[in-house]
């Protein structure tokens, strides 16, 4: 990318590009943990619910460990971005626990 300017307006134009880079990176790569989490919960309830009627074939079984296996990483991943988030936001607030107003 090419920019020419000031040096503050190179940076920031190169910023901002990169932003938008990362923001697509992100939808493509790890997409909606949403939607995942719950695509994975709900493929591991009707395998659950199989193997209540009847028993699982290994198949299933691989697939609901997998499943299982999935749902921890995504719902990991999850805890890291709130915790991260909120890191964020204390630093932007700043601490409130002091003696001087």
């Amino acid at each position: 990318m090419q920019v020419s300017g000031f040096a503050s307006f190179i940076v920031a134009s190169k910023l901002k590009y990169i932003k938008n880079k990362l923001k697509i990176w992100n939808r493509e790569v790890f997409g909606d943990i949403k939607i995942q989490k719950h695509k994975f919960m709900g493929m591991i309830n009707s395998l659950d619910m199989k193997e209540a009627s009847s028993s699982l074939s290994t198949d299933e079984h691989l697939q609901r460990t997998d499943a299982k296996a999935d749902w921890a990483k995504i719902t990991l991943m999850e805890e890291i971005s709130w915790r991260q988030k909120s890191r964020a936001l204390w630093f932007q607030s700043g601490d409130r626990n002091t003696v001087f107003s």
